[in-house]
């Protein structure tokens, strides 16, 4: 075994294979805890962005209907009407 090893590899000691657990990670805790609050800030990001979208969405929205009621396309309800047409008959 020591002369194909020497034959092919040029030395006839064993390799030591080094086995790495996956699960570890070479970082202190401060590099740790500077990726969850990196982690923690962008997904916050994202949450103020799809919220501001839902806004602006809304406020696109309700500027349409005023200006369709302002034009006549649509009749604006009086707090009566609002009222009659909650109302379920039993």
């Amino acid at each position: 075994m020591d002369n194909l090893l020497d034959q092919y590899k040029g030395y006839h000691d064993p390799e030591i294979e080094v086995v790495q657990d996956p699960f570890t990670l070479d970082i202190d805790i401060t590099q740790a805890i500077r990726i969850i609050q990196k982690n923690d800030r962008g997904r916050q990001g994202i949450w103020r962005v799809n919220m501001m979208i839902k806004q602006i969405q809304k406020h696109v929205l309700e500027s349409e209907m005023q200006r369709k009621a302002k034009e006549g396309k649509i009749k604006r309800e009086t707090e009566e009407n609002k009222e009659n047409n909650a109302c379920v008959y039993v």
